[in-house]
């Protein structure tokens, strides 16, 4: 009886150019494929990146961007054949600062709920409108730091026009509209400001009162009195 052994390849065999001589040119182009493909795997440039109900992406092809994805399994091949991964949860975003209004300062934080619309223009703003410096989750620390610095901003305008607290709302969703319609025509935003992907669901007003210190100096500015210190012990609370 005849009993053929398979050579039992050791590392030192992997590196040596005889065993690739010996295997030929299409046995040696295997096995060095194959070595790339697990070398790839065990340091994370090949794998798979799973999405759950909630969560998609775009693929890539050697750096260009072809469609979205829904939730599920997809294979991720770095700088070839990329996946990258967003969620569409929603997002709260608080904005909190001092402001003028009516000649007198306000304390404000308003709260703005904000997700990632499932379109691939969206998804593209989300993915590459920031600098990604995590590109391994669904989340980008970037875009949502500049979003909320953005928003601020956008909430301060709105409120230092004297806007009145029930027009909140509608006033911060046409100044981010205006955003929308730029970026959908191409055109240069005002301060290079992006949506980033997001809509904006909701605007509640969380706070917004007049700083004591302003309330006081206004209460003194009104008095009549030829001295202020009557004023300012009504206003503080410390007179009888």
């Amino acid at each position: 009886m005849t009993v053929q052994a398979a050579p039992l390849l050791t590392q030192s065999d992997f590196l040596d150019p005889d065993t690739y001589k010996e295997l030929g040119f299409f046995g040696a182009a295997f096995a060095i494929t194959m070595l790339v493909i697990v070398f790839c795997v065990f340091k994370g440039h090949i794998k798979f990146i799973a999405c759950g109900p909630n969560e998609g992406g775009i693929r890539e092809v050697f750096g260009i961007t072809l469609w979205k994805c829904g939730s599920g399994p997809h294979l991720h091949i770095s700088g070839i054949f990329a996946f990258r991964k967003v969620s569409f949860a929603f997002k709260e975003i608080e904005t909190q600062d001092e402001v003028n209004r009516h000649g007198s300062v306000f304390d404000y934080s308003i709260g703005v709920k904000v997700r990632v619309r499932n379109s691939k223009e969206s998804i593209k703003l989300r993915v590459y409108a920031a600098e990604d410096l995590n590109r391994g989750d669904g989340e980008n620390d970037e875009a949502t730091r500049q979003l909320t610095s953005q928003l601020t901003a956008i909430v301060r305008e709105v409120l230092e026009a004297d806007t009145r607290p029930d027009d909140i709302e509608r006033a911060v969703k046409d100044y981010w509209g205006k955003i929308e319609l730029d970026e959908l025509h191409g055109t240069a935003t005002d301060q290079g400001r992006s949506t980033y992907g997001y809509e904006i669901l909701c605007v509640w007003n969380r706070k917004l009162v007049e700083r004591p210190q302003s309330e006081m100096a206004r209460a003194i500015k009104g008095s009549e009195l030829d001295h202020p210190a009557p004023a300012i012990a009504a206003v503080g609370g410390l007179g009888a």
